[in-house]
């Protein structure tokens, strides 16, 4: 009996003490991983909150900026605003638009194996030269057309294929190997290049305004470009190699002592390239005068090379008389 009694009394013992202990032990656990707070939710909500804001307000400021480029860029390319004070940028002596009475654009073509421009292409001092060692030193920006916009800069890989000599032949890379092709080439580039003195032709653009507030007529050259001539190109035709702001190109002039044209007739009388094209001792003739359909002079000639040389004759005669006659009575 007394047995029995305190078998019982262990077995209640046993069950009262099991959930006091369970009890414990999962106390304890929550105890090592306490949930997260109101505040804290919602703080960790409003940080993610705050930088999806913060990105979407950066991608609509780079989407807001590259639309703002491309429409000054757009307003550049189809107008230009006249004011009273606006003069070209581009110029040398620039003249104000009040004062400008008339204006036309021209085209000349200077092919230095001429005799008048044998003194440009004197030995150590090629005009071509200077101007493509300027071009590769990175002291000009070389251009792709003589619009001299800045979206129209040639990259450096563009210059480079543009200086290649058109007779040498590129290697045949088929099957090497991406290491191989990249020497192949590299070593084409570095030894395909075209002499500049064999680049013999050069395109001037300038303006030729008439001064009301000076009276006379000025020559303003805006832009050169530099031309492999048709006569050594395999592809028959005349290959520009690239466009240089004339204005910058002036400042390099007067700086270096190779930039000297030569006086065949008196030693003591050579003159800086900037004011060898000052005095305009450079034989030139007119391919293009700016016209409503943007056609050079022998295509309005319909071709025809002969008719074309005659009116560019004509060109340069028309730009005379207009100053001659403003001071007939």
């Amino acid at each position: 009996m007394i047995r029995n009694t305190l078998l019982s009394c262990s077995l209640l013992l046993a069950i009262s003490i099991t959930p006091v202990f369970s009890q414990k032990k999962g106390s304890k656990k929550t105890a090592t991983a306490p949930s997260k707070s109101a505040e804290q939710i919602k703080a960790e909500q409003d940080a993610a909150n705050q930088a999806k804001l913060d990105e979407e307000n950066k991608k609509k400021a780079e989407a807001e900026s590259e639309r703002q480029r491309k429409l000054a860029e757009y307003e550049s390319k189809i107008r230009r605003v006249i004011s009273p004070d606006n003069f070209n940028k581009y110029s040398i002596r620039p003249i104000l638009d009040k004062d400008i009475m008339y204006k036309k654009t021209v085209w000349r073509f200077l092919d230095m194996k001429e005799k008048q421009n044998k003194s440009f292409m004197s030995v150590n001092h090629e005009l071509p030269t200077l101007i493509i060692e300027y071009l590769k030193l990175g002291k000009l920006k070389p251009y792709k057309t003589d619009s001299l916009d800045e979206g129209l800069l040639l990259t450096d890989e563009q210059f480079k294929s543009n200086i290649v000599d058109p007779n040498v032949q590129a290697p045949d890379t088929a099957g090497m190997a991406p290491d191989e092709k990249r020497e192949a080439m590299k070593s084409y580039a570095n030894s395909s290049n075209l002499d500049p003195k064999q680049m013999t032709l050069l395109s001037l653009k300038e303006d030729a305004i008439f001064d009301r507030k000076r009276s006379r007529m000025y020559y303003d050259i805006i832009a050169i470009t530099v031309f492999i001539p048709a006569s050594i190109n395999p592809r028959g035709f005349n290959q520009p190699v690239a466009t240089v702001k004339f204005k910058d190109l002036v400042e390099l002039f007067k700086k270096d002592n190779r930039a000297n044209w030569f006086n065949r007739e008196n030693d003591s009388e050579h003159r800086n390239y900037s004011d060898a094209f000052d005095l305009r001792l450079f034989s030139s003739y007119i391919y293009k005068v700016s016209n409503p359909n943007d056609e050079q002079i022998v295509d309005t000639y319909g071709g025809d090379l002969k008719k074309g040389r005659y009116g560019s004759e004509k060109s340069a005669n028309d730009l005379m008389e207009f100053e001659h006659n403003l001071w007939e009575f």
